[in-house]
């Protein structure tokens, strides 16, 4: 992105931009929802707490080389409680769909250490990094949605709500709830628009602040 802006706007301009962006970071969900849990290739190797580490490597270089290409401001978004959304609930909350509470565990670790990483970041980095965790409001959404004016907090908007996800919801193929407003998820992992609004009210309120 950043050789993009210097190749559309020029050096000048492209220094002058990148200089007043703020990133957003997201890394990790897939990594823990469906390479760790859904398939056999590294749960055979780690245990949940070596597999965060091996993610940590990766968060580690990406951020250092973003504020080495001369990121300023960068937020680092945490996991969600990935037991609870509505595909890992399927595959791995029993017959009843509960929040799938080892894959909470693991996001839960991995926020807890890359807070800890941040911190140990700032102090060597000319980039302002901040956390921003989502956990807490987003398992409040799934666990007590009706607090919001939510009906439904398990399914997804879509097909059956269970597993479909991305171009799985496609509306020309797949049909979609009436009153997509009323769920939490738009997919089987993705939340709604509205839910999306009331997530990113609650990051600005939080951590507003410090950005």
């Amino acid at each position: 992105m950043i050789l993009l802006t210097s190749t559309r706007a020029g050096e000048e301009e492209a220094e002058r931009i990148i200089d007043g962006a703020f990133f957003f970071v997201c890394a990790g969900s897939d990594d823990i929802a469906n390479t760790y849990f859904t398939t056999p290739f590294r749960s055979v190797q780690y245990d949940i707490s070596s597999y965060v580490d091996l993610l940590l490597v990766g968060v580690d270089k990406f951020l250092r080389s973003v504020s080495a290409r001369g990121a300023k401001r960068i937020g680092f978004v945490g996991l969600p409680p990935i037991g609870c959304v509505p595909s890992q609930r399927t595959v791995g909350g029993g017959l009843h769909r509960h929040c799938e509470p080892k894959r909470n565990y693991a996001a839960q670790l991995y926020n807890s250490r890359v807070q800890e990483l941040i911190e140990r970041m700032k102090e060597e980095l000319n980039t302002r990094i901040v956390y921003l965790g989502i956990y807490d409001i987003i398992q409040e959404l799934a666990e007590d949605g009706e607090r919001w004016g939510f009906t439904e907090t398990t399914h997804g908007c879509c097909g059956t709500g269970l597993i479909e996800v991305t171009n799985l919801c496609d509306s020309r193929f797949m049909a979609v709830c009436d009153d997509v407003s009323k769920h939490v998820f738009f997919d089987s992992f993705h939340p709604t628009q509205r839910a999306y609004k009331i997530i990113v009210d609650n990051i600005w309120d939080t951590y507003g602040h410090l950005l």
